[in-house]
């Protein structure tokens, strides 16, 4: 019997890295993400030199695990697979639905400009990811965003993206 050459989802993890690369790219959303002061995009911060070290897996990550220290720390995404389906009658072919939640602690929540840290950050995820097609994943297409979660400390949205996956 002759092996299959579909993936079965084995590139799942893989995609999920090559979209957190994608926003570690925006600079913008590196300085929301990490300077907690009103003026996150101001001239008096540099950029971020080592987003792979400094930032993935700290600010944005792909293990959806966010803890209570997490919520009086610094804004947050995770990036996560939400499901798939495949479409037109090919395995090969697969419609996945990806999550970004952005967290946010309530101090951080105002910044200059009159805007709020989790839609400029927010803005700046569509920016890097909306209708922009990634090595090996089809074109990405944003779907809307809706409030996850408040606690006491940090709020919270989730931001939802539709992508086709071609093996």
């Amino acid at each position: 019997m002759e092996e299959s050459k579909v993936n079965y989802g084995q590139e799942f993890g893989k995609n999920l890295i090559k979209i957190a690369k994608s926003l570690l790219k925006n600079q913008n959303l590196l300085k929301l993400l990490v300077n907690t002061d009103v003026d996150p995009l101001g001239a008096q911060h540099k950029d971020i030199e080592n987003p792979m070290k400094d930032i993935f897996g700290k600010q944005i990550r792909v293990v959806p695990l966010v803890e209570a220290v997490d919520e009086t720390t610094t804004s947050k995404l995770v990036i996560v697979y939400a499901g798939g389906t495949v479409y037109d009658d090919n395995a090969k072919n697969e419609r996945s639905t990806i999550l970004v939640y952005v967290y946010s602690p309530f101090e951080e929540w105002l910044i200059a400009g009159d805007n709020l840290r989790p839609h400029a950050i927010m803005a700046e995820i569509r920016k890097s990811l909306q209708n922009k097609t990634i090595n090996g994943l089809g074109e990405i297409r944003y779907d809307g965003f809706d409030l996850s979660s408040l606690t006491k400390n940090v709020g919270s949205y989730v931001m939802r993206f539709t992508v086709g996956t071609f093996n």
